[in-house]
């Protein structure tokens, strides 16, 4: 099957777009977007200020609540979610959403002290572990990997 190679942005509207606005476009198509879920406002916040610096997109919510109360839930390319939540834990956050959308999105479990049980059910599906205290650097490394 011959693949097609989608146009040049310059090539779409030669007399309407300078090189400015071309270069505009492949950014904006290339930013990848991050659910960031914890009910930590501080975790939160720090999480989300080293992943914009790093030129992600993030859509932080204080809850999973929160984020399936926006219908329909908003577009993301991964989801980093901590497990001990109020109403429901991470690792069912994430199947919740695995199960809702297609494909399924890539997700990071942020915790302190998982078990090892924790750890045998995350790995199960896919999700890695990072653990509290934060490394941002190991953070930002495994997102890399799943999303670019």
């Amino acid at each position: 099957m011959r693949q097609v190679k989608a146009p040049h942005p310059l090539r779409l509207y030669p007399s309407k777009v300078n090189l400015a606005q071309a270069h505009s476009l492949m950014v904006e198509a290339a930013v990848r977007t991050l659910v960031v879920i914890d009910d930590d406002s501080a975790v939160r916040n720090a999480l989300q200020f080293a992943l914009e610096l790093e030129g992600y997109k993030v859509a932080p919510f204080a809850s999973p609540l929160e984020l399936l109360a926006r219908a329909p839930v908003p577009a993301f390319d991964c989801l980093i979610v901590d497990q001990r939540l109020p109403a429901i834990n991470g690792l069912d956050v994430v199947d919740l959403l695995r199960r809702n959308s297609r494909p399924p999105r890539p997700a990071i479990l942020i915790t302190s002290n998982p078990s090892n049980a924790l750890r045998a059910r995350a790995a199960a599906a896919g999700v890695p572990i990072v653990e509290k205290p934060l490394q941002s650097d190991e953070l930002i490394r495994i997102v890399r990997r799943m999303v670019g």
